[in-house]
């Protein structure tokens, strides 16, 4: 749910967490225990719907923006907690002239003028950039944003101090593609060389301690072996990016969205939220790996015990009790949300089924 730490959605001072299911057209919102507090229905259809949160209206509480990849329904719907009757509502649905299928959204100001905007990546490779302007969210700028974008992340990589958009292919090639903004346009300001296979996802962190951020991105099926493979890049300056090291790994299907330092040793741990082992142990597993100065290379750090189901999505380190200590949070197939502390290969808490 966007990329904060901690998000209050309802002003109780206690966090909310938002998933969807693949199966229906449900977003649940749930309490900082994984308990169920509401849902709102009639959004979308069985499709993954991605989502983030942000202060979209500048009225200093965060909006829940969710995507649509059926492409048969609106762009995307805006959702806020309504105080006075208790309740999640949709308060703003967008739709364009054209209705293309929404794979991922992220929520930043990415053209400097103090407002937030929404970006989208969408089926047709593009990225729309939209605001509000007082009474509606109009489109503003669209881009080619990378091949079937299913991340796009948005923060200032090479500490020049502006913001770069950032994807990663998932068809076609494999490809890391960086824009920013220019006064009127967003204009690429790197593009990888094509690394082969397609790229499933990425975690901006610094993974090394240099006080840079890194981009690690993972990719499936890594040369026709069956393997998953991380990539790590770093900025060599202003506009400027290097691939930094490469690891092969026994696991299949490597998602990777988020990176922190959830043990409290000083060094930034990398989550991957799904892990199908192709040599024993065999199964799905949560496993965070961290930076290793003295091989220089990414090691696995901790490994969870085996997930119920054969399949998991994106983990998040979450801060869901508000005591300054993350927890990691790992949806699984089955539809249910599983936390766990770094002291522990069990989880800790878990949600209810959500189908």
């Amino acid at each position: 749910m966007g990329n904060d730490r901690f998000t209050d959605m309802d002003g109780d001072s206690d966090m909310e967490l938002a998933v969807s299911v693949s199966t229906g057209a449900s977003v649940y919102f749930l309490d900082d225990d994984l308990s169920y507090n509401a849902s709102v229905t009639g959004i979308g259809s069985g499709t993954h719907k991605p989502m983030a949160a942000g202060d979209i209206d500048g009225d200093g509480v965060a909006e829940l923006v969710v995507g649509d990849a059926s492409g048969n329904a609106p762009a995307f719907w805006v959702m806020e907690y309504n105080s006075s009757s208790g309740q999640y509502e949709v308060v703003y649905t967008h739709v364009p002239p054209a209705q293309v299928p929404v794979y991922c959204i992220e929520i930043a100001d990415v053209d400097g003028d103090g407002s937030a905007e929404i970006l989208r990546g969408q089926q047709n490779h593009e990225c729309v950039v939209s605001s509000w302007d007082g009474t509606n969210i109009v489109d503003e700028h669209t881009f080619f944003l990378a091949y079937n974008p299913y991340m796009v992340r948005a923060v200032d990589w090479d500490g020049d101090g502006e913001v770069e958009i950032i994807s990663v292919d998932r068809t076609t090639t494999a490809r890391v593609r960086v824009y920013s903004w220019t006064g009127s346009a967003f204009a690429a300001e790197y593009t990888s060389v094509d690394m082969g296979e397609p790229l499933y996802g990425f975690a901006m962190a610094d993974m090394d301690g240099d006080g840079g951020l890194e981009m690690v991105v993972s990719m499936e099926n890594y040369y026709a072996s069956y393997q998953g493979v991380m990539y790590m890049l770093t900025s060599t300056g202003p506009d400027q990016y290097s691939i930094y090291w490469r690891g092969g790994f026994a696991g299949r299907y490597v998602y990777l969205y988020d990176a922190a330092d959830w043990d409290g040793d000083g060094l930034m741990e990398l989550a991957v939220g799904s892990y199908d082992f192709q040599t024993f142990p065999r199964g799905t597993f949560a496993v965070t790996y961290e930076w290793d100065p003295d091989t220089t290379t990414l090691v696995e750090d901790w490994v969870s015990h085996e997930l119920p189901y054969g399949y998991s999505g994106r983990a998040r380190f979450l801060d869901l009790d508000g005591d300054g200590d993350l927890e990691l949070v790992v949806p699984n197939e089955g539809g249910i949300l599983y936390a766990f502390s770094p002291d522990d290969r069990d989880w800790i808490m878990s949600s209810g089924d959500m189908g």
